[in-house]
């Protein structure tokens, strides 16, 4: 048996730790969702649930280029929006109920991208890497709950 009585304690914490991330390392989606909690900095802001995920749905073999559809909800706002897989990307077309002049931002680790609604609360986005994403309404101060493009 070895001798620890000369290991500091944080040295043993670190050999320990080691030993467990390596025996049972921990998911990488438990280390996002735990990010992602965090993340939700702005507490003023409303957060639209998921209602509906198509894909939650089974509906035999999907490949990437299949259309999905999401819906959100909040107090008094409902986000439905298809996405769509092209090229490496994916197309968002989307719609904010009820209808209004607003800015929608998608939040993405790398990056966002925003776009105006037009008529009838509809709004497009082109060209989103896939990852895990948010979507930001301003005029309504709501965020959705993360997913996963």
């Amino acid at each position: 048996m070895m001798e620890n009585s000369h290991l500091s304690d944080e040295t043993l914490l670190d050999i320990l730790g080691a030993a467990l991330a390596k025996a049972d390392p921990v998911p990488a989606n438990v280390v996002d969702n735990a990010k992602s909690a965090c993340d939700w900095a702005d507490i003023d802001l409303e957060l639209a649930a998921l209602t509906y995920d198509s894909f939650s749905n089974p509906a035999g073999v999907r490949s990437a280029d299949t259309d999905r559809q999401l819906n959100f909800e909040a107090a008094e706002t409902e986000i439905v929006i298809l996405v769509a897989g092209r090229d490496g990307t994916f197309a968002i077309e989307g719609q904010i109920i009820p209808a209004g002049p607003t800015l929608v931002e998608l939040v993405h680790p790398e990056m966002s991208i925003s776009a105006h609604t037009r008529d009838l609360g509809r709004f497009s986005l082109v060209d989103v890497p896939g990852g895990r994403v948010q979507l930001r309404v301003t005029s309504r101060q709501l965020i959705t709950e993360h997913f996963t493009l």
